[in-house]
């Protein structure tokens, strides 16, 4: 996660946070656990470079981590609650 790190602290935060929190919110809907993982994770690395874009959308966003917090899959769960910090 590296470079998305990267890419979210060295691109247009707007720019940056509209893409990740689209293709995001598709992984975290996706049948196979390792998809909603990296789309949980995905939000918590994206965080510091987009953080008043996260800020601004605060209330959609724990909306969507909220089914992270209840996914059958133990690894879901554990990094949906990781992504918070």
């Amino acid at each position: 996660m590296g470079i998305l790190d990267c890419v979210a602290n060295c691109l247009n935060p707007q720019d940056v946070f509209n893409i990740c929190i689209k293709l995001c919110g598709q992984l975290m809907v996706h049948a196979e656990p390792v998809y909603r993982l990296v789309g949980f994770y995905s939000i918590g690395v994206i965080s510091e470079g987009c953080q008043e874009q996260m800020r601004a959308n605060l209330g959609d966003i724990l909306n969507q981590m909220k089914s992270g917090f209840e996914d059958q899959d133990i690894n879901v769960r554990s990094k949906s609650f990781v992504s918070l910090g």
